[in-house]
């Protein structure tokens, strides 16, 4: 009898006698566990998969497991049952999450199902050549069978304990060829390795590490390779991108930095962008589910590690590869998924890239990002979205910042004080001259210069900012960076000098504004602004160069010495998970000039005052300036624009 006829009256008998075969299985009948590994799930109304499994399960024993390195042959008898049972045991995956019994059999069968699959590993896939069709099908029938197991917390619990498992489990991706078909859908020994993973302890990714060679830059490149090659493939494998996604996500824990930084720098951030943009641009014309699966995975890998080192490197990062647009595009699926993935995915907006709107370089990115989706169908998507509010609070941010830039780069050679703190002068700096040793303060004169360096203790000064300058060129923080804080700062505190005014008078009414430092919060979205004493200030949120605490702690001496000549603006500027503290001098009566207001005039909490002059506790006075006349002059003029009429001014 042929091996097809042999296999048709084994199956028939099954279904005519399905007790004799499924009782002959148990015994160790190959021919028999051939027919039940293969043909159980069609017996779904006779065999239940408890039933099934106990006789698979029941030829999986530990102690049938032949020593690796022995004699035994490649296939010998206890081995092909080994195979067919494992083969019979991945067909249960469509039943192991929602029967809890199914998972108790697994848990009381796994130190067998262990040391085989162990067995197997070191047999079939370590000793053969890369090519070998044995060592093929061995890999995916440990990936199956062990993804299978996986599936249920509780067998997952009593997997990650097991020593070995972790270290199999790792061999195994990074064993697994990837092939093609696989780029359409999730590969098991993807599924297996982050099941595992992320119920893993840190003590278990250090196995993961230890698989892989003490490499984790080996995992790192793999993982974004296997997402890189997802997004080649002709048609978009959602399912296969999303898990590998999941698996980046949980490798890289924020508590240790095994994977995460090795993630980071295989350029994690911006290929999890990049297939969120793809995903953007699939989503709206296509009904497969995977993908709105997909998109929430890539918001949360963003979600989770966009902050991690400095922070601003990741965000400008994600902004270059088209974060903007991929919330744009995604945003009409929004609405269809769980509240706590919306509010998840709406914080990176709300929350985490205004923080980081304070780098020039995050705001340069993102206005250049800006001009190519500020348009449909982009605009449209986001604009007929749950996500509106979030982005028009983000754009109109984005916008008022980068006209402080504009307007800050335009006056920053003719808008310079002289140094010496008995003149301080402004000029611009064709009529200034540098200091030749720090290059960073000007001085009107040479009899200027040589007062300050004397009086001013410009000389202690000096040497600090020379030192500052040498570590600028190891910094990650560029110098135009650095002094767009400043001229944030500065602006924000005159805009909102009548709210200052009225926490002075309420908060520190017993001391003068020559007597507070103005506090600025840049880690929250909008700013809050704060005062504090100037006797005894102190800030302890100096991060970086050894240097930068010298220097803050000279510049508050300073001000305390010379009070009526600077006024402190003290920044606080997201650095990653901390925060970094800048300080700002300003030069002059800072508090009864209004530089830069239009005509001094409140644009918020005007009429909120008492009628004998007290500021209410509410009190929440901006003022209008010229960075805002600039950005409704340009509002004005679009209007007119689109009504085909010329600009206004």
């Amino acid at each position: 009898m042929s091996e097809e006829n042999c296999s048709k009256a084994l199956l028939n008998e099954f279904k005519t006698k399905p007790r004799v075969v499924l009782a002959a299985a148990r015994r160790g009948s190959l021919p028999d566990l051939v027919t039940l590994s293969n043909s159980w799930l069609e017996m779904g109304d006779i065999i239940k998969p408890a039933e099934a499994l106990d006789a698979l399960l029941h030829n999986l024993r530990e102690s049938q497991v032949p020593v690796c390195g022995g004699s035994e042959p490649t296939f010998s008898t206890p081995v092909n049952r080994a195979f067919q049972c494992l083969v019979g045991v991945g067909k249960a995956v469509v039943f192991v999450q929602s029967d809890q019994s199914l998972a108790t059999h697994f848990n009381n069968a796994w130190p067998g199902i262990l040391a085989w699959s162990i067995y197997i590993f070191r047999t079939h896939v370590e000793t053969q050549d890369k090519d070998d069709i044995i060592r093929k099908a061995a890999l995916e029938l440990l990936s199956i069978s062990l993804y299978t197991i996986s599936v249920h917390d509780i067998c997952r619990q009593e997997m990650v304990k097991s020593a070995q498992m972790l270290e199999i489990a790792t061999k195994i991706w990074i064993e697994d060829e990837d092939s093609h078909t696989l780029r359409r859908n999730a590969s098991p020994s993807t599924c297996l390795l982050f099941n595992l993973s992320k119920n893993a302890t840190d003590e278990g990714l250090q196995q993961v590490k230890e698989a892989a060679g003490g490499k984790p830059s080996l995992v790192a490149k793999l993982a974004v390779t296997r997402i890189e090659n997802g997004l080649k493939a002709r048609k978009l494998g959602a399912a296969y991108i999303m898990m590998n996604i999941d698996l980046i996500d949980s490798l890289s824990r924020p508590s240790i930095d095994i994977f995460r930084n090795a993630l980071l720098s295989a350029n994690a951030v911006w290929v999890v962008t990049s297939a969120l943009v793809k995903v953007g641009n699939t989503i709206n014309s296509n009904e497969d589910f995977t993908l709105v699966g997909c998109m929430v995975a890539g918001f949360s890998y963003l979600f989770n590690f966009l902050q991690s080192t400095d922070g601003f490197t990741w965000v400008s990062q994600a902004i270059r590869a088209g974060l903007l647009q991929a919330f744009c595009d995604c945003s009409p699926k929004f609405n269809v998924i769980p509240k706590e993935d919306l509010d998840m995915i709406l914080s990176i907006f709300h929350t985490i890239l205004p923080r980081y709107l304070v780098f020039r370089s995050v705001l340069e990115s993102f206005n250049h990002s800006m001009q190519k989706v500020d348009c449909d169908p982009h605009r449209k998507r986001v604009m007929n979205s749950v996500a509106e509010k979030v982005w028009c609070d983000l754009r109109n941010l984005a916008e008022e910042r980068f006209v402080v830039n504009l307007q800050a780069t335009a006056l920053k050679d003719i808008r310079l004080n002289c140094h010496n703190i008995k003149c301080q002068k402004l000029g611009t700096k064709e009529e200034m001259r540098a200091c030749s040793a720090c290059l960073h303060t000007y001085y009107c004169s040479r009899q200027c210069q040589a007062i300050s360096w004397k009086e001013d203790d410009h000389k202690s000064m000096c040497k600090m900012k020379q030192e500052e300058r040498l570590e600028g060129r190891s910094a990650a923080i560029s110098k135009k960076d650095a002094k767009f804080f400043h001229d944030l700062a500065m602006r924000d505190a005159r805009k909102h000098l009548p709210r200052l005014r009225g926490l002075a008078k309420k908060e520190h009414s017993g001391l003068t504004h020559q007597d507070v430092i103005i506090k600025i919060n840049y880690t929250v979205h909008p700013p809050m602004y704060g005062l504090a004493p100037l006797t005894g200030y102190k800030t302890g949120l100096a991060q970086g160069k050894p240097n930068a605490e010298a220097r803050n702690a000279a510049l508050i001496e300073k001000v305390q010495q010379n009070r009526e000549s600077y006024t402190l603006l003290e920044s606080q500027i997201s650095s990653g998970e901390g925060i970094t503290c800048v300080l700002t001098l300003v030069c002059g009566d800072f508090w009864s000039s209004d530089g830069g207001l239009v005509g001094g005039g409140l644009v918020e909490g005007e009429n909120d005052s008492d009628e004998d002059g007290e500021t209410p506790e509410d009190w929440k006075g901006t003022a209008l300036d010229d960075v805002d006349v600039f950005r409704m002059r340009n509002a004005l003029n679009s209007i007119l624009g689109s009504i085909g009429q010329g600009p206004a001014f």
